[in-house]
């Protein structure tokens, strides 16, 4: 129920009861939207979390606001550390991480109130390991709804003949709109590979997806993904750095498909060669796009 402080207590075998969230945030001069995305975890109504933020470097007011709200809320650790990169502060959070589960956030991004809450039920699934919810994308003053191809528990097989049809897909490539349990992350000693500048996320999540049995679908858009020109997207993505961008990824990709038995019913080579030279997208799309007046965003999003 939104507005009121929720805690899910279940059992599933091998499932620990009311199980732990570590939320991930890393962030680098973020003092414009970081306030708003450390509000919007904080006041979820699933409680049972801890928030991970890394700074990454700051050199604006970043590292005091995150020290602000760290001296009234026991569940925040603040990290610090030089400048090195979004790859390594996602390693550094993961070191730190002890929940089940583990949740990303990126700092100019925001959350609906119970998204954890939603999370976490999809979680309870017969041999979930992994779930992913639809999402808004955020452009200027306008939003619009990406929605995924399907809704509720499928086989990691089924989830993989779905990316085939758009493998460049946001709703597949990004980190943000999915929650990873943490036992199949430590117990494989997964990590981002910190020598790549682009595509590190979806090289994570396609090995992370050879790890699982099955996928909640969750029908809802719970993140709200903000689209701008400063963003890690947009850095260097000309032509050439998309391309080299797929090559890192190829690879990985290719050895999914071949894993599950799919490549050769899948992929014939001019797809293969498609999905190598198609930027990144989210062309899923359910509604047409929305007015979004920063002025009055939810009030969980706002100072007390």
């Amino acid at each position: 129920m939104l507005g009121v402080a929720v805690e899910l207590f279940f059992a599933i075998e091998g499932e620990a009861v009311n199980p732990k969230v570590s939320v991930i945030l890393p962030f680098y001069n973020a003092e414009r939207t970081l306030e708003r995305s450390i509000r919007g975890i904080l006041k979820q109504t699933y409680r049972n979390i801890e928030f991970i933020l890394i700074d990454d470097g700051s050199s604006d007011a970043s590292q005091s606001i995150a020290r602000e709200y760290v001296a009234h809320d026991a569940r925040i650790h603040l990290i610090c550390k030089p400048n090195t990169g979004v790859s390594n502060s996602r390693n550094i959070g993961l070191d730190a991480a002890t929940g089940d589960w583990i949740y990303f956030v990126d700092a100019d991004d925001w959350i609906e109130l119970d998204a954890i809450e939603a999370f976490m039920e999809a979680a309870t699934s017969p041999s979930c390991d992994y779930v992913v919810s639809d999402f808004y994308r955020v452009q200027g003053d306008k939003m619009e709804y990406k929605h995924g191809p399907a809704v509720g528990l499928v086989s990691r097989e089924k989830y993989a003949e779905y990316m085939a049809t758009r493998p460049a897909n946001f709703y597949y490539t990004s980190l943000w709109n999915k929650m990873f349990r943490r036992s199949i992350i430590e117990d494989n000693h997964m990590r981002f590979d910190t020598s790549m500048k682009f595509g590190e996320d979806h090289v994570f999540i396609l090995m992370y997806m050879s790890l699982v049995d099955r996928v909640a679908l969750i029908d809802r858009a719970l993140y709200y993904y903000v689209d701008n020109e400063g963003s890690l997207i947009h850095q260097g993505l000309n032509p050439a750095g998309v391309v080299k961008m797929k090559w890192n990824t190829y690879r990985p990709y290719i050895k999914l498909y071949h894993k599950l038995g799919l490549f050769e019913r899948l992929y014939q080579r001019p797809l293969l060669y498609k999905f190598i030279f198609m930027p990144a997208t989210d062309s899923f799309c359910r509604k047409n796009p929305e007015a979004l007046d920063y002025d009055t965003l939810p009030p969980y999003l706002s100072e007390e």
